[in-house]
Parts: structure tokens; sequence; C-alpha cells
């Protein structure tokens, strides 16, 4: 099997965006110090506390969490308190980077967690964890997965996420993954006979030759994608790249964002969570902040976060997800969430089908 060339990671950008930024090819992200309405989580492994976390997904009135041990942990978000959580069998080889709350393909009326099994190069779901007195570093096999290491269709390099594209029931109608690694792709699932069955991608690799059939849309680590029901439009995080893409449900590109002068302008991109009235909040990990996006002016509504490690600090934030009018934003170089209120005029909640269905917490 042929190896595809590894684009770096976002850690092996660092030396060369400081060095933009001395330069002056990147602009110094501005942020602003927020007022948290909690901050929970501590460096280790027992129930609240973190590895590194690496993605977050709300659920009803909750959150789930994944950090750099494999640990999936379900939080009240009000409070923090430990609701149920489990490990993932496998984790040697490198740790998940997304989550998402879906109905399931195969029961429109049970959630359950799909997660970006980045280093095993497939899509794991799992079932909702809901026991507190569950062990969070107990070993638990995923329902089913899908998805194996390579280049063809419905196969993966890394995994980064998934969206899920649902009907008013709750039937899935379509999976959307997306992937880098040489991949740097997305590719579209459907259900058919009981499995789940990929049948088109779009996006290629930026340095690369694409792939014939593929749209011309060009990609460097696609890290967060979320469907917006309503325009019935993709949008997703182009990370290397330092911009936002709005597609169509078939691919194809109908506006970058952050590459045109007076838009929004991203420094690593790597969270993204969808609010009302086309608005999006945006994790940028090397910005240190989370950024409100009016998506189709292309233009920031402003900031929540700097550099730093008080509260209203951010360090390396991987990920960001909303439930009614608060923000929470995975700071995760500090080990912690903290939440914040959005500002009335940058607008929540999530509205999309499977947003709305989750954030009731399961069937409609």
């Amino acid at each position: 099997m042929s190896r595809v060339r590894k684009v770096p990671s976002i850690f092996g950008l660092g030396a060369a965006l400081s060095a933009a930024l001395v330069s002056g090819c990147l602009s110094k992200p501005e942020g602003e110090v927020f007022r948290p309405t909690i901050i929970f989580g501590e460096p280790g492994l027992f129930p609240g506390q973190f590895s590194y976390p690496r993605a977050i997904e709300s659920f009803g009135d909750s959150i789930l969490v994944v950090d750099k041990s494999a640990r999936i942990q379900r939080l009240e978000a009000k409070t923090g308190r430990y609701l149920g959580g489990f490990r993932m069998p496998e984790w040697d080889l490198g740790k998940p980077t997304g989550l998402t709350v879906g109905p399931s393909p195969f029961d429109p009326g049970s959630a359950v967690l799909y997660v970006a099994d980045t280093h095993y190069h497939r899509v794991a779901v799992y079932p909702i964890p809901d026991d507190p007195d569950a062990d969070a570093r107990r070993s638990v096999e995923p329902l089913f997965s899908f998805g194996e290491y390579g280049t063809g269709l419905g196969q993966f390099v890394y995994v980064t996420d998934v969206a899920i594209d649902a009907d008013d029931t709750g039937s899935v109608c379509r999976i959307y993954v997306s992937e880098y690694g040489g991949n740097d792709r997305i590719t579209v699932f459907e259900l058919e006979g009981g499995q789940v069955v990929p049948r088109f991608t779009f996006g290629y690799f930026a340095d690369g030759p694409g792939e014939v059939g593929s749209s011309r849309v060009p990609f460097e680590r696609p890290q967060a994608i979320e469907i917006d029901d309503r325009a019935r439009e993709l949008i997703v995080l182009d990370t290397c790249n330092h911009r936002i893409a709005r597609l169509s449900m078939d691919g194809e590109l109908i506006a970058w964002i952050g590459d045109d002068p007076g838009e929004a302008t991203f420094l690593n991109p790597q969270g993204l969570v969808l609010l009302e009235s086309r608005r999006a909040l945006v994790a940028e990990f090397l910005g240190n902040r989370v950024q409100v996006v009016d998506l189709d002016s292309g233009k920031s509504l402003g900031t929540y976060g700097v550099a730093g490690r008080m509260p209203g600090e951010l360090a390396s934030p991987w990920a960001v997800t909303a439930i009614g009018d608060r923000g929470y934003v995975l700071d995760s170089g500090n080990n912690r969430v903290q939440g914040f209120r959005i500002d009335s005029s940058r607008l929540a909640p999530p509205w999309s089908r499977v947003a709305s269905w989750t954030h009731a917490g399961g069937r409609p």
C-alpha cells in the first residue's frame, strides 16, 4: 500500500508561524479577556479532570469531552459534575480529535456519539455515557465503526470530524467525514442495506494533484465541519490555510471566509459550532481566542480570550460548543473548560436539525 504525503501537524507549524508573525506575514491576533460564567477541570485522570482535552460536544444540558488519555467524559455544563464516561479501547497510536452527537443511523430515536478516531483511520460510534458511578478509565468497545487506512473511497488517513445530515424525524440521510494527512478531503456516506456506504469525496490536499472526480476545493487539514441546515451549507474550518469554507451539500465551493480584506482573520481555526442567524463560534488554536463570525458577510463580530492562564484567558483552545446562550471553550493547554455568556448581539443557540434534536437530549 502506498503511503500518502503527510502534512505537518499544527504543532509542527509553531516555529514557522512564529517566524511569520515576526516578519509580518500574519497578523498577531487581537482578543479580549472575558468573564467566565464557569470554569471546571484540572490536570489528572480522575472524573472531572483532563489530560490535554482535544474535543468537546454538547448534549442536552451536558457536554462531552475527550482527552489525550482517550477518556470520554460527560459533564454537567452548569456545574462540571461528572455524569459518566469510558475509555476507548485503542489509543496507543494517537487520540481522537472530534466528537459529534447525532441520531443513530440504525435507530433514529437514539442519540449516539460519533468519534473521529483520528489515528486509527475510522469513525467509531458509542452510546452516550450516563452512569455517574462508571469509571472513565474502563475500556468500552464501540457499537460499530467504519473506515480503514488508505486513500480509496471509504478509507481515511487522519480523521478529524463528523457531521450528520438528518431529517426532521432524526433519520440519517448522510454522514460527512473530514480528514487530513494527504487526503485532506471530506467523504460523504449514505445508508444502504443496513450499512454505512461511501458515495463520493470532495476536496484535495492543497499542494497535491487532487483526485479525478473530486471538486477542486483545496484544503490543508479540514479540521472541523458543521451543517447549516436552513441554508443547506457545509461550513468547514480549513485550519492550516487559516480560513473557513462555505460549501454546498455536494461539496461545491460557495465562498471562503478569511481570504479577503475586511473579513475575519484567523490563526489556526480549530473548533467550530454554529449559532442562530448565520453566526458561528470559532476556536483558534494558535490565536488563543474564540471568535464570533457572520457567515454571510465574513466579518468578525467580536472575540473572547487572549493567551494566558488566568480566568478569561486561553491556552491552545482545541474546540468550542454552545448550549442556549452559553458558549463552552475547551481550554486545552490549561486542562479546563471555560463557559461564557454569548452576547445577545452575537446570538445563540445552535439550530440545525441535528443540533436541535441533540439539544433536547434525544428524540424530537
